[in-house]
């Protein structure tokens, strides 16, 4: 993990790269949209989008939030 400083910014972006532990690719996409559907009606102001690689196996994550405290709310509603 990097994390860089930006103190002109009070913004925090999160890129995540998962693995899919051999689920099938169709099953990693409803689920990212799921997350993404929930993510964006749950917390407005948050910025978020997925990738999927070619082959399935890995997921990228990308969220920004407006500050901390959206970051934390995120981290509560997703272990909810």
């Amino acid at each position: 993990m990097k994390v860089l400083n930006n103190s002109d910014s009070s913004e925090i972006t999160f890129i995540l790269e998962l693995n899919t532990k051999d689920n099938l690719k169709s099953e990693v996409s409803e689920f990212t949209q799921y997350l993404s559907d929930f993510i964006v009606e749950r917390e407005p102001s948050s910025v978020y989008g997925y990738y999927i690689s070619d082959d399935g196996n890995k997921v990228t994550l990308i969220e920004r939030y407006n500050n901390s405290q959206d970051g934390i709310q995120h981290g509560i509603d997703f272990i909810n």
